[in-house]
């Protein structure tokens, strides 16, 4: 009992007492109120013990070290960025003005319809329109001079001729006569004229008696076998009934 009390910490006195006890009358009754003020004591003494020592600490667990983790990081691919140098603007190449060419010169043969140029030698001869009167055909004829030089040009009805499709030849119309195709100015004599280049003469009207009205007749070719350096040049004028 007195080393049960010791480890519990209880004072000497109280040890003392506990072991010795007492020799007084009232042996048993002292006795038990000793007991238990020994109790009270016992028990004030282990609860004086537990509230000052400290709670039992709590374990401490130590957690392994985490393995690393090698993976395989897969990247999100994103959009490639071109840079595309700017492209400039080509400069556009001096275009070279075209030499103008000369026409070529129109096909011997050809029979040309009214409105076309004949084109010979550098030279242009155009018949521009035509009139019918009853017993007559006029033309109206324009010469351009497309060459670098001078011309001299000469218009002699000689050289002019007019032909139906029946083969009937129409002569050209003296001045005297000038009124049966009802158009003036009409060349009758052989004349000439000074063209100087780029420069055009006429337009004149020459005009030939014939058989218009005949219904058989449905064209008349007219010919200028020579003016200036056109030789042979030819039209196709048509007539209707």
């Amino acid at each position: 009992m007195k080393r049960k009390l010791a480890l519990l910490g209880l004072p000497a006195v109280l040890l003392v007492t506990i072991a010795c006890g007492t020799s007084t009358p009232n042996l048993e009754a002292a006795r038990a109120a000793q007991d238990k003020a020994t109790m009270e004591a016992l028990a004030t003494a282990i609860a004086e013990q537990q509230g000052t020592q400290q709670p039992p600490s709590a374990a401490i667990t130590t957690l392994p070290t985490p393995t690393s983790v090698v993976g395989i990081v897969t990247a999100t691919p994103q959009d490639t960025l071109t840079l595309v140098p700017p492209t400039s603007s080509p400069v556009p190449a001096d275009t070279p003005v075209p030499t103008p060419t000369e026409p070529s010169d129109t096909p011997p043969g050809s029979i040309l319809e009214v409105g076309a140029s004949w084109y010979q030698n550098g030279v242009r001869l155009k018949l521009e329109e035509t009139q019918l009167s009853p017993n007559c055909l006029s033309i109206l004829i324009d010469f351009y001079n497309e060459t670098a030089h001078q011309l001299v040009l000469v218009i002699d009805l000689e050289e002019i001729s007019a032909e139906d499709n029946l083969g009937q030849r129409w002569p050209p119309v003296s001045l005297s006569d000038w009124i049966i195709c009802d158009t003036r100015g009409i060349y009758t004599d052989k004349q000439s004229e000074t063209v100087d280049p780029g420069d055009n003469y006429g337009a004149h009207w020459i005009g030939f008696e014939g058989p218009v009205t005949d219904s058989r007749v449905t064209e008349v070719v007219v010919t200028v076998q020579r003016m200036s350096q056109i030789s042979n040049a030819k039209w196709r004028i048509p007539i209707y009934h």
